[in-house]
């Protein structure tokens, strides 16, 4: 069975089954493979890296375990000052970061590994392509969209994320305009 998440304005479908406990999350869902996501949890779309770094800090005390950021966000090097200098272990954190769409397979990985720099994380909980197309919609081609695609399966396989997805922000930029 599928469902769909509204967070941030964008509508994914994730993998569903029903709410299991995770002793690190209050109320988790399995989005698949057996990796279970926050039902909470602090976005930093809206913050630079200053921000964003005391944002997730707060949050990271307050007791927030779920943290999402993206490569086009250019805060990635404050969340990740924020999460090193909490004391919270990385296995008690959920950690969702984006890579922009239509980079191809290998402008993929290269992105994710930079965003994993930028963390300072050896891996991400979920990685989604923020938009599987260019951001103007210039390059979107089926191509295009499985070379990400495929991009995307080569670092999960490869450990550097446990889940991936789409985040289809196409539909929330054209209706904010």
């Amino acid at each position: 069975p599928y469902t769909t998440l509204f967070r941030s304005g964008v509508v994914a479908p994730l993998a569903f089954s029903p709410m299991r406990p995770n002793p690190h999350f209050a109320n988790s869902i399995e989005i698949g493979g057996g990796v279970l996501m926050p039902l909470v949890g602090l976005g930093t779309w809206q913050y630079n890296t200053s921000q964003a770094e005391a944002a997730v800090a707060m949050a990271l005390k307050a007791g927030v375990r779920s943290i999402d950021t993206a490569q086009t966000y250019e805060n990635q090097d404050g969340v990740g000052r924020a999460i090193a200098a909490s004391g919270v272990a990385r296995r008690e954190l959920f950690v969702t970061t984006k890579i922009d769409g239509a980079q191809g397979e290998d402008g993929t990985v290269k992105a994710h590994e930079d965003n994993l720099k930028l963390l300072g994380l050896e891996h991400v909980d979920l990685l989604l392509a923020h938009f599987p197309c260019d951001w103007d919609a210039k390059t979107c081609n089926k191509e295009e969209r499985q070379a990400t695609w495929r991009g995307l399966e080569r670092l999960q396989k490869s450990g550097k994320s446990h889940a991936i997805g789409v985040s289809d922000r196409k539909s929330t930029r054209l209706n904010s305009s």
